[in-house]
C-alpha cells in the first residue's frame, strides 16, 4: 500500500528526527504486513536556489536505513541524497 497523502506525511513527521526534516523532504510512504518504507529526498540547498547556473536534478543510489519498530512493523528509511 503506498500513501501520498499530507495527512500520513505530516504523521512521518511527527515520527522522524526533526534534524533530519531540516535537509530532506518526505516523498511518500509504502506500507506492507511486516514493513514501512518512508522515502525521503535531499532538498536543494539555499546556495543552489540563489545561483541560477546551478542546477541539480540527479539523486545518488537510495540508501537504506534500518529504524526502530513501529507498533510491530519494521521502519526503513529509503534515503537519496543529490549529487
Amino acid at each position: 500500500m503506498v500513501y501520498l497523502y499530507q495527512g500520513l506525511l505530516s504523521l512521518a513527521q511527527l515520527l522522524l528526527p526533526s534534524d533530519i526534516l531540516l535537509k530532506f523532504k518526505e516523498v511518500r510512504i509504502e506500507e506492507d504486513n511486516s514493513l514501512i518504507r518512508i522515502y525521503l529526498d535531499e532538498m536543494l540547498m539555499d546556495s543552489y536556489k540563489k545561483n541560477s547556473d546551478l542546477e541539480s536534478k540527479v539523486f545518488r543510489e537510495a540508501v537504506v536505513i534500518r529504524d526502530f519498530p513501529i507498533r510491530n512493523k519494521g521502519v526503513d528509511l529509503i534515503v537519496r541524497r543529490r549529487r
